[in-house]
């Protein structure tokens, strides 16, 4: 390259015209003394400041004029923003990343210097009500397993019991089946039984129950503690279909018809395409997002890292926000430069070398470190980031309910019986 453009090689200081403005973590602005910008770091400004010292050229910062950021294609053709700024030649680049656009012959653009999964954002599914712990420790085809198990168990003891002598107090006593439930019920909650069987069936039997009832009671209280500790959500939405069911609407560029071509046989997409809601200034900075419920946005993997991890969308240590696993799309990040420019061949070389050479990683390491640093986003979004707290009534409110519930009963059945003796007495 060097011998076939020998002054692309070196510009000796020549004004490298660049259209860049502020992006989340991309391109952060740096002020200096007389609060002007002075040059941007992240990704894209370290890029643009490599090719300035590549080809010992001098960075001039190109204000926008119409303050559109990347700009949008309007019906009559006129290009704004910093693709109109390249395609009209006020800029020699356009430095914020951005996608290959369909259809925009004005602009040519640079060798791709990323790959990013296009996915949706949404607002994390509302919690489980504490209520509802109680019974998450197993699933529902355990718990239905456990009942008719204790059932069945219940009719086989009031059998054995029938065939054999039960000692009590060394009296012979009568059985009844709601006396064999009971008993299988009381030995399966605590471990014990009030009598005690004879025959050696009668043992082995009860035994067996015994010992499967201390197994699945210790692993029931085990994983209490945690789903009452823990909160935990309702299913989260991962695939498109699900999101398309959902009705909720979606945030996007509002030139997403540059760079994602609709398949009207895709019935799900069709569905989700109608839902998009066109939105300025998408996703730049972390006040973009919705900031109600029923709302989603589309994101690439790096901004929804940010977002899933910032200290503005988590609550109490847990994440209030929820990326599907499903991607719309996988797109090349370029940079736009105007239409038969002689520097883009150069251009691509370095930034080639930049991609190779792993800066690209680093440079978007160094972006979320130094919002950590900051305090603009958690370390880890989990639960280990919230503080501890000891468990209120809040989180043991199931086993109140339980035992008002139980205390009603109670009382119901007292009354009841109360006037049966009486009505009898009369």
């Amino acid at each position: 390259m060097e011998v076939i453009f020998p002054s692309l090689s070196d510009l000796h200081g020549y004004p490298l015209r660049v259209s860049i403005f502020p992006a989340l973590l991309n391109a952060v602005p740096v002020l200096g003394p007389s609060g002007k910008v002075v040059r941007f770091e992240g990704f894209d400004g370290h890029t643009v400041t490599a090719l300035a010292q590549y080809m010992n050229a001098t960075v001039v910062l190109v204000p926008q004029r119409d303050r559109t950021l990347f700009g949008i294609k309007a019906k009559n053709g006129t290009i704004t923003g910093s693709s109109g700024d390249v395609a009209y030649g006020r800029a020699d680049i356009a430095s914020n990343s951005q996608y290959m656009k369909i259809g925009w012959v004005e602009l040519e653009y640079t060798y791709p210097h990323d790959t990013n999964n296009l996915g949706i954002l949404v607002w994390r599914s509302k919690r489980v009500p504490q209520f509802r712990n109680l019974f998450l420790p197993f699933p529902t085809h355990v718990w239905i397993v456990l009942i008719c198990t204790m059932i069945l168990t219940a009719i086989c003891w009031y059998y054995i019991r029938k065939s054999g002598n039960i000692s009590v107090k060394k009296k012979t006593i009568e059985v009844s089946i709601n006396e064999a439930f009971f008993d299988i019920f009381r030995s399966f909650i605590s471990g014990t039984l009030t009598t005690v069987p004879t025959s050696l069936l009668g043992r082995v039997f009860i035994i067996t129950w015994i010992l499967l009832g201390i197994i699945m009671t210790n692993a029931f209280q085990g994983s209490l503690t945690s789903y009452i500790a823990v909160p935990k959500y309702l299913p989260e939405i991962n695939t498109l279909k699900q999101l398309d069911k959902s009705g909720l609407e979606i945030f996007v560029s509002p030139v997403i018809e540059s760079y994602l071509t609709l398949d009207k046989d895709d019935k799900i997409m069709v569905n989700l395409w109608r839902k998009f809601k066109p939105k300025p200034n998408h996703s730049l900075t972390a006040k973009c997002l919705p900031l109600k419920e029923g709302m989603a946005e589309l994101l690439n993997d790096y901004s929804a890292r940010y977002y899933l991890r910032s200290k503005q969308y988590v609550e109490e240590g847990y994440p209030l926000l929820h990326r599907v696993k499903q991607n719309v799309l996988s797109v090349y990040s370029v940079y736009g430069v105007p239409r038969h420019s002689p520097l883009l061949l150069r251009f691509n070389v370095i930034i080639g070398r930049i991609v190779e050479a792993g800066l690209q990683m680093k440079w978007n390491s160094d972006s979320l470190h130094q919002a950590l640093l900051n305090g603009s986003i958690f370390a880890v979004s989990s639960f280990q980031t919230a503080d501890p707290a000891p468990l209120s009534l809040t989180h043991l409110q199931t086993a109140f309910y339980l035992l008002i519930s139980g205390l009603l009963c109670s009382t119901v059945v007292f009354i009841l019986q109360l006037k049966c003796s009486t009505s009898t007495e009369t």
